[in-house]
């Protein structure tokens, strides 16, 4: 029989008969239960480290995380003025070119002002004596002075010991064609300027000229050096 020890009267209203029917579902949940875990502080001990080195490792690369944002953020800022400034100075430099190769106006800036690193050039062109307007509607010959006044606007800013052109006089008119060779002649005071080229006014003022010919299938080449 069941006789609870800190009850000294049973209400009327409880069933003996549930209470102890309840008591025996209890135990049988109780029985049901795996074994006891002896080892169960110490996994927990071990679950417990290993978490909170996790967590350790998690702050440790939140933080290279946010050092690497803070460091891209700066790059991007002192990216940005490098650009802004470099632009400035471009845009001077084709003014100066064109002035001397082209004639007319050169006009670029960034399509996209909030995004002005990964933002496309906009350029309009307004050769000598001509409107304003896009480079892809320019002439052969227009086009191919444009370019040359980008390249020599670049070589100006950024020199360098060598500068090979293929070609670009292909498209000039015998005019323009003078106005190139005498910016390529200012160009070779501080640079050697090697030009593949078949037009003949070019060639007047090199002080080398290789030629290529074939005889009897067999390729050779011909140097002539004129006195400077």
């Amino acid at each position: 029989e069941f006789y609870p020890d800190n009850i000294e009267f049973i209400p009327d209203n409880i069933s003996i008969k549930k209470l102890k029917e309840e008591i025996e579902e209890i135990e049988r949940e109780i029985y049901s239960m795996h074994d006891v875990n002896l080892l169960a502080e110490e996994e927990y001990k071990t679950l417990e480290k290993d978490y909170f080195e996790k967590i350790d490792a998690y702050k440790d690369l939140k933080e290279s995380i946010d050092k690497l944002r803070e460091s891209i953020r700066i790059m991007e800022e002192r990216g940005k003025i490098q650009y802004i400034d470099f632009l400035e100075l471009f845009k001077e430099e084709l003014k100066n070119v064109s002035g001397f190769l082209m004639g007319g106006e050169i006009k670029i800036k960034p399509l996209d002002e909030k995004n002005i690193l990964e933002s496309e050039l906009v350029i309009d062109v307004s050769p000598s004596g001509k409107k304003v307007r896009s480079v892809l509607l320019l002439s052969g010959g227009e086009r191919s002075l444009f370019a040359l006044t980008v390249l020599f606007a670049l070589a100006k800013l950024s020199p360098s010991i060598l500068f090979a052109l293929d070609e670009v006089d292909a498209a000039l008119d015998d005019a323009n064609t003078l106005r190139f060779r005498s910016y390529v002649e200012k160009l070779s005071e501080t640079s050697q300027v090697l030009i593949i080229t078949h037009n003949k006014r070019t060639m007047e003022i090199a002080s080398r000229v290789y030629g290529i010919t074939m005889e009897n299938g067999i390729s050779k080449i011909y140097g002539i050096k004129f006195e400077s």
